[in-house]
C-alpha cells in the first residue's frame, strides 16, 4: 500500500469564520461575511475562489442544500452541476430528510472552470460530525495519501474507488457485468436488479432466556465481520449459468435453490440459532459449503442454481490493506471511524447500487453475508462442540452468553485468542445480572430490543 502518494486535490472545511484550510504547513481561514447566509452560488463561488476541490460543510454552519437548489443551479444556466449530485433518503436518525449529501459541479460562465464538490457532513455517512475542522483536513489528507484515491461524498464511494484500484490488472474481467446468461434463451438476460430481492438476513436471534441474579451476560463482537467474510471468499466472476438439478459443488460461486434435510442428529443443534434464515431462500455458495462439511451433517437437494464459471478473491487485498491501514490509529479516533465505515458501507453497496453501477453485484452480496452467517454459526457450534458453551443470543456478528463466570476469558475459553486480528472476537462488554437484567432476558421481545434494552443497563452500570 502506497502512503506517500500525493493526489491533486485541495480541501477546505467551512465554518461560521469561513474556509478552514492547509496553507502549505500551516493552518488558515479564508475569511467569508455571513457564512450562514449562503445561497448556492455563494457556496460554489467560494469554492471556486478558493481553488478546492472538495469543500466540507461543517454541521455548525447549519447549512443545508434540497434538490430544489440543485435545480435552481442548473436553470441559471451558469453552472453544471452533476451527475455525482446524491440525494440522501434516509437520515442518520432513521428519519427521512431529503437534504442532498454532496453534489459535484463546476461554473460554465463567464468560462468553464474545474470540478468542485459540496460535501455536507450533517447530511452524509462520514462519521465527522463531532469532528473539528483541523481533524476533518487530517483524515482527507491521510485517506488520500494511504489509499491514492480522492476523498468523496461518502465512504461508500472512496471504498468502490479502492476496491477498483486493487483489482486494476484484472478490473475488466472482473467486474464485467454479464447480461446474458450462458445456455438460455436469446430473449432471456440478466435480471440484476431482481436478485436485490434474494437477500439473506443476517442473525437476530435472542429468545426468551431464564437466568439468575449473579449471573454474568458476555458480548462478544467480531472485527470488520463484513469485511472480513468478503474476504474469505471468492466472487462469481464470468458468464453466468444456470443448473438445472444435479448436486451441489462448493466450487462455483452462486446462489442455489435447495431442499435442506439433516443428515444426522446434530449435537447441540437445538441450542443454536438456525444456519438458514427462514422461509424460501435462494442459498449462496458460502453458507452451503458450511453446512454441508460431513461434521456439521446437512445434505441439500438442488433444484435450480445460478452459478458463476470462476471466483476471484476480490476483496481479499482491499480488505487486509484497509485492515491494516485502521490499525494504525486508536479507538474512537477520527481516522479510524472514517476507516471502518470506509470499510463496512462498502460491501453493502454491492447491493444497493443501480444496476448500471458494475459493483452493484447482488450475488457478491449475498456471497458476503451469506458467509458471515456461516462464520458466526461455526464460531457459536464450536465452541458448542469443545466446551459445551451455547450463547443465549445472536444478533448480525454479535454473540452473547450467561456464565456464572465473570471474567469473559475463562467464560469463553478460546474466543478471544485472535482478538486484534480482523474477523476474530473481542470482548465487547460484560453485564452482571441483576433484576432488571434478569427481567429483560425474560421478556417477550424481539431481538433488537431485547438487546437495545441490555445496552442501556451496560451503560448505566459504567
Amino acid at each position: 500500500m502506497n502512503s506517500t502518494m500525493k493526489l491533486n486535490t485541495s480541501h477546505g472545511v467551512l465554518t461560521n469564520e469561513g474556509i478552514f484550510h492547509k496553507w502549505d504547513t500551516h493552518y488558515a481561514t479564508l475569511e467569508i461575511e455571513n457564512v450562514s447566509h449562503l445561497s448556492g452560488e455563494g457556496l460554489m463561488y467560494a469554492a471556486l475562489q478558493g481553488r478546492f476541490t472538495h469543500l466540507w460543510i461543517h454541521p455548525s454552519t447549519g447549512i443545508r442544500f434540497t434538490p430544489e437548489q440543485v435545480e435552481a443551479l442548473l436553470d441559471t444556466q451558469r453552472w453544471d452541476v452533476g451527475p455525482e449530485g446524491k440525494l440522501i433518503s434516509v437520515q442518520k436518525n432513521g428519519t427521512w430528510k431529503g437534504y442532498v449529501a454532496s453534489i459535484t459541479g463546476r461554473a460554465l460562465k463567464p468560462r468553464p472552470t474545474w470540478n468542485t464538490r459540496l460535501i455536507f457532513i450533517e447530511q452524509g455517512n462520514w462519521p465527522l460530525d463531532n469532528a473539528t475542522p483541523e481533524q476533518i483536513l487530517s483524515v482527507a489528507d491521510k485517506v488520500e495519501s494511504t489509499l491514492g484515491v480522492a476523498m468523496a461524498g461518502s465512504p461508500t464511494s472512496v471504498g468502490l474507488r479502492f476496491l477498483e484500484v486493487k483489482n486494476k490488472r484484472y478490473y475488466e474481467h472482473y467486474f464485467e457485468k454479464s447480461e446474458k446468461i450462458e445456455g438460455a434463451s436469446e430473449d432471456e438476460e440478466m435480471d440484476w436488479e431482481g436478485l436485490k430481492e434474494l437477500n439473506i438476513p443476517f442473525f437476530a436471534w435472542f429468545p426468551s432466556t431464564e437466568s439468575q441474579v449473579g449471573m454474568y451476560l458476555h458480548c462478544a463482537d467480531r472485527n470488520a465481520s463484513h469485511p472480513y467474510a468478503a474476504s474469505q471468499e471468492n466472487m462469481g466472476v464470468g458468464t453466468p449459468f444456470m443448473q438445472e438439478g444435479g448436486e451441489f459443488n462448493k466450487k462455483y460461486p452462486g446462489l442455489w435453490n435447495v431442499e435442506i434435510s439433516l443428515q444426522y442428529p446434530l449435537t447441540g443443534h437445538n441450542l443454536l440459532p438456525s444456519l438458514f434464515p427462514g422461509g424460501q431462500h435462494w442459498l449462496p455458495t458460502s453458507l452451503l459449503r458450511v453446512a454441508t462439511m460431513p461434521i456439521i451433517g446437512y445434505t441439500v437437494k438442488v433444484n435450480q442454481a445460478l452459478l458463476w464459471p470462476e471466483g476471484k478473491p476480490v476483496f481479499e487485498r482491499w480488505a487486509k490493506e484497509l485492515w491494516t491501514f485502521r490499525e494504525q490509529y486508536p479507538d474512537g479516533s477520527v481516522e479510524r471511524n472514517a476507516i471502518k465505515s470506509i470499510m463496512n458501507n462498502t460491501a453493502g453497496f454491492t447491493r444497493a447500487g443501480a444496476e448500471m453501477d458494475r459493483t452493484m453485484r447482488p450475488d457478491w452480496y449475498a456471497t458476503i453475508v451469506g458467509g458471515e452467517r456461516a462464520i458466526v454459526w461455526y464460531k457459536a457450534w464450536k465452541m458448542g462442540k469443545e466446551h459445551n458453551i451455547y450463547p443465549c443470543g445472536a444478533y448480525a456478528d454479535a454473540l452473547f452468553y450467561l456464565s456464572p463466570e465473570a471474567d469473559p476469558r475463562k467464560a469463553l475459553p478460546g474466543m478471544f485468542d485472535y482478538e486484534h486480528s480482523m474477523g476474530g472476537y473481542k470482548h465487547a462488554w460484560t453485564l452482571p445480572i441483576g433484576r432488571e437484567a434478569r427481567d429483560v432476558l425474560a421478556a417477550k421481545m424481539g431481538a433488537a430490543i431485547r438487546i437495545g434494552e441490555l445496552k442501556k443497563l451496560v451503560k448505566g452500570a459504567q
